[in-house]
């Protein structure tokens, strides 16, 4: 809003301008009506969110360990141990929560997808991406996961993904890279 605002020559920001700036924008976009989150989706992101924040809490504490002095050592393992009890629990949760809200259907079943990362997929949706019990779309530049091209003219520039959902590509990243260890050759 603010980029639109300031597109249109209004650099002040107040309520009342951010109001008019709002109306302006919605009359000449006119932006895709998105549904309101359901409770069960609500919790589903409650329990995403810390699961991710269990993982990244983690991951700190084992980069500690390697530098560790030997007098805070024995501290860090300690909260390795409490991160990693954690854990699992709230993948179970997210299993659970996956099964309660049949979520997830063709992704799980035919591609073998973890159910946590469908879970996370399902409550991170990207704009039209289809349907995701049932059939995907194959577009994935609204997900922001797609490399982006930046030529002008007889220009032609490197293409990058950047932009929008930085969780989200490290998650499919990391379904990826677990595929790929996990297929047998």
């Amino acid at each position: 809003m603010r980029d639109f605002a300031k597109a249109m020559g209004v650099l002040a920001k107040t309520d009342k301008i951010d109001a008019h700036v709002i109306a302006r924008f919605a009359d000449s976009v006119r932006p895709e009506i998105r549904p309101l989150k359901t409770e069960e989706t609500e919790i589903l992101d409650a329990f995403n969110t810390r699961r991710s924040q269990l993982i990244i809490m983690l991951t700190a504490e084992k980069n500690r360990l390697t530098t560790a002095s030997k007098w805070t050592k024995k501290d860090v393992e300690k909260a390795l141990k409490g991160w990693k009890r954690h854990l699992p629990k709230s993948t179970v949760r997210l299993k659970i929560l996956s099964k309660k809200a049949r979520i997830g259907g063709i992704w799980t079943r035919s591609c073998k997808v973890f159910p946590v990362w469908a879970c996370y997929v399902i409550d991170h949706p990207c704009r039209s991406a289809g349907d995701w019990n049932n059939e995907p779309k194959a577009d994935s530049g609204p997900c922001w996961v797609a490399p982006l091209n930046r030529d002008s003219g007889k220009y032609k520039g490197r293409r990058a993904i950047w932009g929008g959902r930085a969780r989200i590509r490290s998650v499919l990243y990391m379904c990826v890279i677990s595929a790929f260890v996990t297929t047998p050759r």
